[in-house]
């Protein structure tokens, strides 16, 4: 979680903003709604399901936003 909103911090710093969104004080936004795992509550997890919610600036593509999430998730899996 740490470096999921240390990516977010870096979308919101005022050099990577875009010009449209220049003077607002955040204008990107990630929100982890829901995180769900395990078959049941005595195991440990095979698998993990997450829902978020992620802005992103005009011009970047939800393709290649998903891509940056999944390449985050891979590094600190």
């Amino acid at each position: 979680m740490p470096r999921a909103l240390a990516a977010n911090a870096a979308c919101n710093a005022p050099s990577a903003r875009h010009p449209h969104y220049c003077h607002h004080e955040h204008p990107v936004n990630f929100n982890l709604g829901r995180i769900a795992g395990g078959e049941w509550t005595s195991s440990v997890p095979t698998h993990c399901q997450v829902d978020l919610r992620l802005g992103f600036y005009p011009g970047v593509s939800p393709r290649a936003m998903r891509e940056q999430v999944e390449a985050l998730v891979h590094r600190v899996h």
